[in-house]
């Protein structure tokens, strides 16, 4: 079913703003506003989760919403939805891991990029039902035994990564490109 009635990003009109006690000074025209609780609907949401495959930045986010959508929101309304979306997610999220986890085969690789000037690690694990991503501050053998947990015992395709090459004989494989070099 749609979000409550009223709800921005859900094609209805938004909530009234209400005006925060006090801070409305003699004169001052723009007064000072805020959103209600749960004031934006399950697009709104959405759209905030979702921002990353189009690589905006959370103030690039909060322009496309007001210029595309009509919809105004602040940074920290963003933020607070990303939390938000996260965190119904999460479930998901740790359904999929041990899901993959049961295969009997899987592909890892990990790719770095920096975020806020520090380096960061994303982990993907590629099964025949679904994949997984993980980031990290590293790429190191504690980050992929996370991935594969304790139980994993499928067999794992990957490059000659050092903490890749700790893994049994018989339960790795290198990929071909990596064999050739």
């Amino acid at each position: 079913m749609g979000a409550a009635r009223g709800t921005p990003g859900d094609d209805r009109p938004p909530l009234p703003y209400r005006l925060l006690p006090g801070l409305r000074r003699p004169g001052h025209r723009r007064p000072t506003v805020r959103s209600a609780p749960g004031a934006f609907g399950p697009r709104a949401a959405a759209v905030t989760v979702l921002r990353g495959d189009y690589h905006l930045s959370d103030r690039n986010l909060v322009r496309l919403l007001a210029d595309f959508l009509g919809l105004p929101i602040s940074l920290g309304s963003v933020v607070t939805l990303q939390q938000t979306g996260s965190a119904a997610l999460a479930p998901v999220y740790r359904a999929i891991h041990t899901a993959v986890q049961q295969q009997d085969r899987c592909n890892i690789d990990e790719t770095g990029w920096k975020e806020a000037g520090k380096r960061r690690w994303r982990w993907t694990m590629v099964t025949a039902i679904a994949t997984f991503f993980y980031v990290a501050t590293s790429r190191d053998g504690p980050d992929l035994r996370h991935l594969l947990g304790t139980a994993y015992r499928g067999i794992v395709g990957s490059d000659r990564h050092r903490p890749y090459l700790a893994l049994a004989p018989e339960r790795h494989q290198l990929c071909c490109t990596c064999t050739s070099n």
